[in-house]
């Protein structure tokens, strides 16, 4: 298991809120679940998924224009940008070698 990147472990992160007010709140981190650790592969997905994102905007694409070049629905997409499914089909596209070594501390 790894620190959770999102919430550096703590099960938490602050957000800000908007509706009849907005105000700052603290949530359930939503990679985690709260636990402050991923697992080895999670880890390895997020990181994948950061360069994939990095990839994406070296070629002046937005999330939504690689989605459809790529056949793939917008959710479906960002899942994969943002470690929530395995981005490899992503890797494949922007000709990234998937993460071998330890990604998180």
């Amino acid at each position: 298991m790894k620190r959770c990147p999102s919430c550096k472990g703590a099960g938490e992160v602050g957000v800000f809120v908007c509706g009849s007010r907005c105000e700052c709140r603290t949530i359930v981190c939503d990679v985690c679940g709260g636990v402050g650790e991923v697992t080895e592969e999670k880890a390895r997905w997020i990181l994948d998924g950061r360069r994939a994102i990095e990839a994406r905007r070296a070629m002046g694409l937005t999330t939504r224009e690689a989605a459809t070049k790529l056949g793939l629905g917008l959710a479906e997409f960002c899942d994969m940008q943002f470690g929530r499914a395995d981005p490899a089909p992503l890797l494949k596209a922007f000709r990234i070698e998937p993460t071998r070594e330890e990604p998180l501390p």
